[in-house]
């Protein structure tokens, strides 16, 4: 029986000339089946197809969908540096070889039917891994001692491959918990800096492995956390910018709960400078995010810029951004109303529920929101309090 010859994505297609230059280079079949899906489906349009992928891939495919678009940016800047279209790939090609290709092209571009091993090696270097890798310890350069070495001995307490079960966590929280407490007592302030963040990474690279059902390193976690942000940062050689972009695009990316309850400790007391850098630091990010279409990412940092408004008593900012919130989740919006009724503000209180119903009811998109008649019992239940305490000043 003759061996088939099968043709993955990474395999090599042709070398590519350009006649009367010197553009040389080699071809993919993911550029060819790119190339073709182009011209035959989308017009030569990249966005359009970009789009599409993003548009039309389920939850399950999603990883493959980020690797193929960042395969298709990545190959739409290649051909732009060289002043090439990419219909010129498929210039001259065989009738019946394009049409093969392009039933090809379709499973594997469009309908993402495609194994790890059958990556480019853009496709392995995808924005999500880049912003994760960047969240971890991108950094680390700008601390006053890199944590690093810190990190590097953590990693050393986990094992190499296997899942820690539920029954494994309590001997990995003693071997965690010896290490901090060996150091904690007895480096600077600077390498306690180091030693905290170096923790918080580690324990976020390994905790897809660990089975936290007792809630051992989960609360060690907390625990380091609240220590980080409770450290007097300032009385060290660190810029403000350095130390919130390092903080916040940590917490953006940590989605196991670590964070969640504590983190607003970061914008106790900030100078105004400190907090125009927090605010442009999180509306960078987030603009970021949604251009690479991770939106949970992006409703994360929209939430710590709530969270930044409400602990520095912004209050003429809070009706701003519950707009931008909307109704997807309850608890930043009564957050921001309560904190507004409690210093008396009852007007922006109202806003605050007004602004993101209104918005909900206004809204096209398709991820709307899902707490709508929540928020209207409790902004019904506002205007009674307030209407009683008027009543009762009267």
């Amino acid at each position: 029986m003759a061996k088939r010859d099968i043709k993955y994505g990474n395999d090599s297609f042709k070398i590519w000339e350009k006649h009367n230059s010197n553009i040389s280079f080699e071809v993919l079949f993911w550029d060819l089946w790119v190339a073709i899906l182009l011209d035959r489906k989308f017009d030569n349009k990249w966005d359009l197809m970009v789009n599409y992928l993003y548009n039309n891939h389920s939850h399950y495919s999603s990883g493959n969908c980020e690797a193929m678009v960042t395969h298709i940016h990545h190959l739409r800047d290649e051909l732009s540096s060289k002043g090439l279209e990419a219909y010129e790939l498929i210039v001259g090609l065989d009738g019946d070889f394009l049409k093969k290709q392009t039933l090809k092209a379709t499973k594997k571009v469009i309908d993402l039917n495609f194994q790890n091993k059958e990556k480019s090696e853009w496709m392995h270097c995808t924005p999500r891994k880049m912003c994760i890798d960047n969240a971890l310890q991108g950094s680390w350069h700008k601390f006053p001692i890199n944590p690093k070495k810190h990190a590097d001995a953590l990693r050393k307490k986990f094992k190499k491959k296997t899942m820690y079960t539920k029954g494994q966590t309590s001997a990995l929280y003693d071997k965690l918990y010896a290490y901090i407490e060996k150091y904690e007592t007895k480096v600077s302030l600077a390498e306690l800096l180091a030693l905290y963040r170096a923790f918080l990474s580690v324990i976020l690279e390994n905790m897809e492995n660990i089975d936290d059902s007792y809630g051992y390193i989960g609360d060690l976690s907390v625990e380091v956390f609240r220590k980080y942000l409770e450290l007097d940062w300032r009385q060290l050689p660190i810029e403000s910018q350095d130390y919130f972009i390092d903080i916040i695009k940590y917490v953006i990316w940590e989605d196991y709960g670590l964070t969640y309850e504590i983190y607003p400790l970061m914008f106790d007391s900030l100078t105004e400078s400190e907090s125009i850098k927090a605010e442009s630091i999180l509306k960078v990010e987030r603009n970021e995010l949604i251009e690479f279409h991770f939106e949970y990412q992006a409703e994360n940092a929209l939430t710590i810029l709530g969270s930044l408004y409400e602990k520095n008593n912004e209050f003429d900012k809070f009706p701003y951004i519950a707009k931008e919130m909307s109704t997807r989740a309850w608890k930043r919006i009564t957050t921001l109303s309560k904190a507004a009724e409690i210093t008396g503000k009852d007007k922006i209180a109202l806003d605050v529920y007004e602004v993101a119903i209104k918005e909900h009811e206004n809204s096209t998109e398709r991820f709307r929101g899902d707490h709508t008649e929540y928020l209207r019992k409790e902004y019904t239940k506002l205007k009674a309090r307030i209407t009683k305490r008027n009543n009762k000043n009267t």
